[in-house]
């Protein structure tokens, strides 16, 4: 039977590590990668016997094929600092293993998200999944440093069981993500140089709200669907008023130029061009 060594990339405040190491315990070798945490790394970790390392890539490697590289076993399961793998992935992962069916180098596994204390795993949105556990010895690597195998394109190689998120447990959290993602993909629109106008954004922003709440069957997961589907449309609406900010500044004649009423009023509008955009 194959040994298997757990990897954990841990990076920003370790407060949810304990949830994430004992997840995955199972495994013959716990490696963890702290790549930046706020938390205490190895007091958390110790109770499970985990091996802690202090990241140091270089030549362009990210954490996990680091990682891949310096685990004790040639296959390896990874999830991330705010991740649990559940029971059944456990269990499906244990079988594998045991069996000796090990032909396909790379195994997928659901990714869900859980908010509001709700695994959002109902409606085609949330089927996502990717690469969890793999043999080193098989697999490239791609230019961001991910593994990846012909072998799992599409379902191929789906385990049972997911890998449950808690980014964005609460709607604070989501909010905040929301309120951030919607600055920077507002950069990439005013760089388009076309802005939705306010009755546009409302009709595009409701029908955003139909298609992730209706269409992608997000009133499966009640009452937790419709508050993330109501931040997504928000989202999207908030993107496209940035934007709108973004190309009026830009604008002269949107600006008031011409017009010092107008001008006053247009004062403190940010421009692209002379903008800081780090501050989006």
């Amino acid at each position: 039977m194959p040994k298997l060594s757990a990897v954990v990339i841990a990076r920003d405040d370790a407060h949810l590590l304990r949830s994430a190491v004992s997840s995955v315990s199972f495994a013959d070798e716990v490696l963890v990668v702290d790549s930046g945490t706020t938390g205490e790394v190895e007091r958390v970790c110790a109770p499970f016997g985990a091996r802690v390392l202090k990241i140091a890539v270089s030549g362009g490697a990210s954490p996990i094929q680091w990682a891949a590289a310096e685990a004790m076993h040639d296959w390896i399961l990874c999830i991330g600092i705010n991740e649990v793998a559940t029971p059944e992935l456990v269990e499906a992962v244990r079988e594998l293993l045991a069996s000796g069916e090990t032909d396909s180098p790379a195994h997928r596994a659901r990714d869900v998200n859980v908010f509001m204390g709700r695994p959002l795993s109902r409606g085609r949105i949330f089927r996502r999944s990717s690469l969890r556990l793999f043999d080193r010895r098989r697999v490239e690597w791609s230019s961001l440093g991910t593994p990846q195998s012909v072998a799992t394109a599409g379902d191929a190689g789906l385990l049972p069981g997911m890998v449950l998120h808690f980014d964005v447990p609460d709607a604070a959290s989501a909010i905040a993500d929301m309120n951030a993602r919607s600055s920077l993909d507002a950069i990439e629109v005013a760089l388009g140089g076309v802005a939705l106008g306010g009755f546009a954004i409302l009709f595009a922003a409701v029908l955003q709200f139909l298609r992730t709440f209706v269409g992608s069957g997000s009133f499966r997961n009640g009452f937790a669907g419709l508050s993330w589907s109501f931040i997504d449309a928000v989202g999207f609406a908030t993107t496209h008023l940035k934007a709108r900010e973004l190309v009026a500044g830009e604008d002269p004649a949107r600006r008031g130029i011409g017009d010092p009423q107008l001008a006053a009023r247009s004062k403190g509008v940010p421009t692209l061009r002379g903008t800081d955009l780090r501050k989006y």
